[in-house]
């Protein structure tokens, strides 16, 4: 804020309105400073003839160098499209040959149909160099369906209209249309992009997007391009069949894919169906890098466990951290974890194991697997990474592998290490130690609606059927909020709307407030001054589930978490505060997504320094569906960027004449 005041100041003293012809605003200021990172081959060419330097996205996956940046040009087609369809042929019936024909897609095995980009389960990598500029062109053929594609992990600074929220950042891209996305790939490291439109992703819209940097070579030897684990649950019937849901079926994982690939167990038979999995090729005493991406939508947490290899983390969320060695990683959706793998044992295969935790538990637990494969040399024509059917007997879930040393657990316990007790490698920023000048109390949770109260009501509300609670049913909240979305794009149209139409806890009178309850709808926002120390105190008093909070547009250090008293009272922590640890971590991790322990809390602190529109809610699927979710303006109207030109408008459609 001071270093942009001061500019915008120096700017209005020496006329640069005048003579540089852009106005003296933050918005401009940051978007003219930010542009000048841009090579100067693009600098006056980048924003009118931008796709005149593009290349393939696929030749952007490369070995990375200095002052080499590229404009990678990708394509992404929408479509529905079937696991096990006609492109596999006989694979169903046992012919493994044809698994592998082109377009065939085999994911657990079983048939269904879902949401593919390009035909791929999961969508196409991205992979490229940090300071590298990404444009995708998003082709909707998803007939009847709008949809948006946000590119997780990535903060959009000086590109905030290709975030990919709905009714936030753009108008949703209608089926039958075409929208392109223009972004740097300044945040290096794992990332992954996905839908964010409804229960899309749940769908399988999604797929990895990796930034490459300098090597850190003394931490590893090979960082393969193929060497990711994706890891996401999946279903044999689309997700919406169960939201709202039905009393006698419940949204039941049925398998969790690696990279698309799985078995499904079916616990009548005990039998697991005749699928492929994927399978890393290594060969001895070589440290490898493994990119983890957790793209699940249920509240199933996952570990992930490699047999008889304990592993480094070196990454989180693509911010470097101290190397931590661990036997078990726990990780919920949209984490993501960096881990090197010292390759010590002796050479045969090893299970990569991922396996759901509570309340996915005992008869419930649902695994994915994978093939760690060693050689002892490289086969001529051997590939990194295979797709292949395995005959080794999977271990089932009460043949457990040892937990050891675990992190990233909700709590500290005698095998675990929570994020709260890492450090960050990067040197700490000076406002870490200094007081919020925002503090907010952001409080989950999942209240209950019996049918006579939710379905006597004249005013319409999200809801999904309660898990084995008869007559129950549950909304999604932040602060008693559940999120409704505008019928227009909040940053791009400003000029249609006034502070009336958003609420807080404070503000309730525009709400959608359920009878006799404390709940309401409405587009819970809350404002941020530009250039400000934001805490956030994330709680979770009574749900049984460990939510994972992402926020867009802003990394966030993890300040302290822990689990509060049973009897203390939202009133009493709204007065009171959180008391703060007496040994602060003075170099804390910096992520974007982290967990809230369930009956607990974590504190984490940012400084708003992004204009736009950012939501931060919960990754799980159904509960952002739910509208577990809050907007965060960062800044005035008059500061933000403003739409490009020809950008796409959408609004409520009322006249007052027969058209």
């Amino acid at each position: 804020m001071k270093l942009v005041s001061f500019v915008t100041v120096v700017c209005l003293f020496i006329g640069a309105e005048s003579f540089l012809m852009f106005p003296c605003s933050p918005s401009y200021l940051i978007d003219f400073f930010f542009k000048s990172y841009i090579p100067r081959r693009l600098q006056s060419h980048y924003e009118k003839d931008l796709m005149k330097y593009a290349i393939p996205g696929e030749e952007c996956n490369r070995k990375c160098t200095q002052n080499d940046q590229k404009v990678c040009y990708f394509k992404f087609t929408l479509e529905y499209y079937q696991v096990m369809g006609g492109a596999c042929n006989n694979c169903l019936k046992g012919n493994h040959t044809d698994c592998f024909h082109t377009q065939c897609v085999v994911g657990d095995g079983i048939e269904r149909t879902f949401l593919a980009v390009n035909r791929q389960l999961p969508g196409p990598a991205i992979q490229v160099c940090q300071n590298d500029i990404i444009v995708v062109d998003v082709e909707n053929e998803l007939d009847g369906m709008a949809t948006t594609i946000h590119w997780h992990g990535f903060l959009q600074k000086g590109t905030p209209y290709s975030d990919g929220v709905p009714f936030l950042t753009q108008c949703p891209i209608q089926f039958s249309s075409k929208f392109r996305y223009t972004f740097y790939a300044k945040e290096s490291g794992t990332h992954f992009y996905h839908s964010h439109a409804g229960l899309h992703k749940t769908n399988g819209l999604y797929g990895a997007l990796i930034v490459r940097s300098k090597p850190l070579e003394n931490l590893y030897d090979f960082d393969f391009p193929e060497f990711y684990i994706f890891c996401a649950d999946w279903m044999h019937e689309y997700a919406e069949e169960y939201y709202p849901g039905l009393a006698s079926k419940l949204p039941i994982v049925h398998s969790i894919l690696i990279n698309g690939h799985s078995k499904f167990l079916n616990k009548t038979t005990m039998k697991y169906s005749d699928a492929p999995l994927t399978l890393y090729n290594v060969q001895p005493n070589i440290r490898y890098r493994f990119r983890i991406i957790n793209a699940a939508f249920n509240v199933c947490p996952f570990q992930i466990q490699i047999e008889r290899h304990n592993f480094t983390i070196i990454e989180s969320d693509g911010e470097q951290m101290e190397p931590m060695t661990v036997d078990t990683l726990y990780f919920l959706p949209g984490e993501r974890y960096d881990i090197t793998v010292h390759t010590v044992h002796e050479v045969r295969d090893y299970w990569i194991r991922v396996t759901t935790l509570f309340p996915c538990i005992n008869t419930n637990t649902i695994e994915g697997f994978a093939v760690l494969r060693y050689h002892n040399k490289v086969m001529d024509g051997m590939r990194n990474v295979n797709v292949e059917f395995v005959s080794n007997t999977l271990p089932l879930w009460n043949e457990s592998f040892a937990i050891g040393k675990m992190f990233n657990t909700p709590q500290p316990t005698i095998h675990g290490i929570s994020v709260a007790e890492t450090k960050s490698h990067n040197a700490k920023e000076n406002f870490i130690s200094s007081a919020a000048d925002q503090i907010f109390y952001l409080i989950f949770d999942t209240p209950l609606f019996n049918n006579e109260v939710l379905f006597t009501s004249k005013k319409a509300f999200k809801f999904m059927v309660a898990a084995d609670k008869f007559n129950l049913n549950n909304a999604g909240t932040i602060n008693n909020i559940s999120l409704m979305t505008p019928p227009f794009s909040l940053l791009s149209q400003k000029s249609i709307y006034n502070e009336s139409i958003f609420c807080d806890v404070k503000n309730l009178k525009n709400a959608n407030c359920i009878e006799n309850s404390s709940v309401c709808q409405c587009i819970h926002r809350l404002k941020v001054k530009l250039g400000s120390i934001v805490e956030l105190v994330l709680i979770d008093l009574k749900d049984p589930f460990t939510h994972p909070f992402h926020l867009h547009g802003h990394k966030f250090y993890v300040m302290d978490m822990g689990i509060l008293d049973k009897n203390v009272s939202i009133d009493e922590i709204l007065k009171n505060g959180i008391e703060k640890p007496k040994n602060s971590n003075e170099n804390p991790p910096l992520k974007d997504t982290i967990q809230i322990p369930n009956t607990g809390y974590v504190r984490v602190k940012f400084k708003a320094n992004n204009l736009g529109f950012w939501i931060g809610h919960c990754h799980f699927d159904f509960h952002l569906a739910l509208g577990m979710a809050v907007i965060f303006q960062v800044g005035e109207l008059s500061e933000m960027k403003k739409a490009p030109d020809g950008y796409t408008e959408c609004n409520n459609f009322m006249p007052n004449q027969i058209v």
